[in-house]
């Protein structure tokens, strides 16, 4: 996220053995708790201690595959074509974000429930454009706001002060 290299041997001898030459994936790393939920102080931990045995690469979208780009083609598509690969090569450290079709308030109403951050809508036949698009939207939960957020901002805040005190300006 910050643009520092992450050393993962386990995790690129695994992603080296999806069957392609070349691929880009949209993805994200995650660590889960016992319940299967991403869990992004485990991942801190993982991190800092070089432990790769919770990591994930939680596989959101197949933009490119062999040199060929796929950004145009429409997201129902790019996630067939990911599935694929993914399912091919039964690697127990990728996981296939998989998308369906159904009733909004009711994927929120099961995330909030299970205290997930929130849910990301996309077109399925939206092509990919990077950035903010109207072809996606992503909704927080109510829990995550309530609680995560001020936890988010108080870190940012702290690590500023920090910042801030070590080039001598005052907080």
């Amino acid at each position: 996220r910050r643009g520092r290299p992450l050393d993962l041997p386990g995790l690129a001898t695994a992603l080296a053995r999806l069957s392609a030459r070349s691929l880009i994936i949209d993805a994200e790393l995650v660590a889960c708790d016992a319940g299967g939920r991403c869990d992004m102080s485990a991942l801190r931990r993982a991190l800092s201690r070089g432990d790769e045995r919770s990591l994930v690469v939680r596989c959101f979208d197949l933009l490119d595959l062999n040199g060929r780009d796929l950004r145009d083609e429409p997201l129902h598509k790019r996630q067939m074509a990911l599935a694929k690969l993914i399912t091919r090569a039964r690697i127990p450290a990728l996981l296939l974000s998989e998308g369906f079709v159904g009733d909004g308030a009711a994927v929120l109403a099961f995330a909030e429930a299970n205290r997930l951050e929130g849910v990301v809508s996309k077109r399925r036949d939206a092509s990919y454009r990077s950035g903010k698009t109207r072809d996606w939207l992503k909704i927080k939960t109510e829990h995550w706001r309530q609680t995560r957020a001020p936890e988010i901002a108080k870190s940012i805040e702290r690590r500023n002060r920090a910042r801030d005190k070590q080039k001598g300006r005052p907080s």
